[in-house]
């Protein structure tokens, strides 16, 4: 469900980007940020999806509404990788976790 919604996401911005696609982007960088392990970075990433979609309500030009779009799938991207990379470390085996660092190549 997760990547067929970003695929939606996506495929709207070669075509004209109305109400119902940036929406749908605001949903997206909302659930985007309930992901995130760290509160901090959770309240940022919302808020600032909801600073930026405020700020943008009442442009009208379809090059700046697109413009601002693909900024907020670019960044729509930036958290899924960070949500990405941190389901990763944490899932990566507790010993590492609690060594403190990944196993080198030998090399030191």
């Amino acid at each position: 469900l997760k990547q067929h919604r970003k695929q939606q996401v996506r495929e709207q911005v070669g075509m004209e980007v109305g109400r119902r696609e940036v929406l749908l982007l605001y949903r997206s960088l909302l659930k985007a940020a309930k992901r995130l392990t760290e509160e901090n970075q959770r309240r940022f990433v919302a808020d600032r999806a909801r600073t930026d979609f405020r700020k943008h309500k009442t442009l009208t030009d379809p090059d700046e509404i697109l413009l601002e779009y693909r900024m907020g799938l670019t960044y729509l991207d930036t958290v899924e990788i960070r949500v990405n990379h941190m389901e990763a470390v944490l899932s990566a085996s507790p010993a590492v976790i609690e060594g403190g660092h990944i196993p080198s190549s030998g090399q030191h």
